[in-house]
């Protein structure tokens, strides 16, 4: 019978993805395990991978990836392919070398089996106001979660966007005059981004991507019958849902194109085509535990030992951020509680 495929992307620290590699590995050995990690970023060696976990594949881009561009749409869907061609699995559980299982794997699993579903996926529709797909004002989202202002999400997909020429060097400066030029950067951003219905806007959101210049799209992939959905990058989905995914994207490529000019599409794109899929039954419920203490950063809060109590009291099989480098005795203690003596 086939089992579950855990998906890892990684690009940071080497020895925080072979921890959860080999957390993986011990308490579920006849899982599946696909990496992708950025070797342009960080170098991770296939013998560690394999070290901890003989079952591992480890992939990786030819190209750098960026967060909050289309290049990691562009790796989740061309490593789906790879799996369905390679890989006997049915679920494919999707994290980051920043997540961590709270729950026994072998709950998580059994929840999974059971489900009856193709999908949980933490998405709600975006309408713009009126319920127009080709609205000029504000959006609404269904369930939305609090995290991210509805109007933000409607402009990340409803926009194209192209960077500033010189202004991902600029963004990045640490000289004495860098906080004038940022300050300068969010005067003229506020200018741009102050009138109602506007065809241009600039966008300097998540915290880390350069600015960009967004047109309103006059045409888009959605409408009633086809509405776009936003929401967490992480989810778990079937086998029957990855093969969805991959034959979506290569029989209709002009979505891919346009998701290409968006903002963060990774919180769109896949879930979009999951939602709108009348072959697929989705529940609408995230795996992961997150908190935010500064949405507008774009980055959910790094956890330490001293949040424990709440990450078990979530009641999700996974949370995210850890970091090693900030603090390791909160991943100590969640495997303490879920292997107990």
């Amino acid at each position: 019978m086939a089992g579950p495929l855990y998906f890892v992307t990684s690009y940071r620290r080497p020895d925080q993805v072979i921890r959860l590699v080999e957390t993986i590995s011990r308490e579920s050995p006849e899982a599946q395990i696909l990496v992708h990690h950025d070797q342009f970023k960080t170098r991770l060696d296939v013998a560690d991978v394999e070290r901890v976990a003989p079952q591992a594949h480890l992939l990786s881009s030819p190209r750098p990836l960026k967060w909050g561009d289309f290049s990691v749409v562009d790796m989740h869907w061309r490593c789906f392919e790879w799996a369905l061609d390679r890989i006997d699995f049915d679920w494919l559980i999707l994290l980051s070398e920043q997540d961590y299982p709270v729950w026994p794997l072998e709950t998580t699993e059994k929840l999974l089996r059971e489900s009856a579903c193709d999908a949980f996926v933490g998405a709600p529709p975006l309408l713009p106001a009126g319920g127009e797909l080709d609205g000029l004002a504000g959006a609404q989202a269904v369930d939305a979660t609090p995290d991210v202002p509805d109007p933000l999400r409607y402009h990340r997909y409803f926009y194209s966007y192209g960077a500033v020429p010189g202004a991902a060097r600029l963004h990045g400066l640490s000289v004495p005059w860098a906080p004038v030029w940022r300050k300068l950067r969010q005067r003229v951003v506020k200018l741009v981004n102050r009138r109602p219905g506007r065809l241009v806007r600039a966008n300097t959101y998540p915290d880390g991507m350069p600015t960009r210049l967004g047109v309103r799209r006059r045409s888009t992939p959605f409408c009633s019958a086809f509405p776009c959905w936003v929401g967490k990058a992480w989810f778990a989905v079937s086998r029957s849902a990855v093969s969805e995914i991959v034959s979506f994207a290569k029989t209709h490529p002009s979505y891919g194109r346009y998701y290409r000019w968006t903002l963060v599409p990774e919180e769109s794109a896949t879930v979009t085509i999951l939602a709108n899929s009348a072959a697929l039954r989705i529940i609408p419920r995230n795996l992961h535990f997150e908190r935010w203490s500064e949405p507008y950063s774009g980055h959910p809060d790094v956890f330490r030992h001293e949040d424990l109590g709440e990450i078990i009291g979530s009641g999700m099989p996974f949370a995210r951020k850890f970091d090693l480098a900030t603090d390791t005795q909160v991943l100590d203690a969640l495997d303490a509680v879920r292997r107990p003596a």
